[in-house]
């Protein structure tokens, strides 16, 4: 029982200090990432984003909306010691914008872990072709 403590908090300390240097791998991984066009203006995906990022429960660490930049980070689960999300947003034209994520994980030897970019492009999708309001 006690190596198993001492196991998990090694782990855990491990996942602690990897977080900084992966959401610093993150915040630079522009053009790295899974791009969607979405027919919408550059303000609405941007708040949709935002309020997909906060439906998942993920945490918003830092967001520049004059660069298009939003940084987000998900929690401890079973199968992931946690995920660094980076999420781009630019004008592709008047009526549509394009959406980059990028995903890494704390530590990457966890093989299980959401598929971030394929779940929050879909609810952006959704969220634009429906007439459901995201809270």
């Amino acid at each position: 029982m006690m190596r198993l403590m001492i196991a998990s908090a090694v782990l855990l300390v491990l996942a602690a200090c990897g977080s900084a240097e992966v959401m610093d791998q993150v915040k630079d991984a522009r053009g790295q990432g899974v791009t969607r066009e979405f027919q919408g203006p550059y303000d609405k995906v941007y708040a949709l984003v935002l309020a997909v990022a906060s439906r998942n429960k993920l945490d918003l660490v830092e967001q520049d909306k004059a660069a298009g930049r939003i940084l987000l980070s998900s929690g401890m689960s079973a199968g992931s010691f946690g995920e660094r999300i980076a999420v781009f947003v630019s004008r592709s034209g008047p009526r549509s914008t394009n959406v980059e994520i990028v995903s890494k994980p704390v530590v990457q030897r966890m093989a299980m872990h959401e598929d971030w970019p394929k779940l929050l492009l879909g609810e952006i999708e959704y969220g634009l072709t429906s007439d459901r309001r995201f809270k």
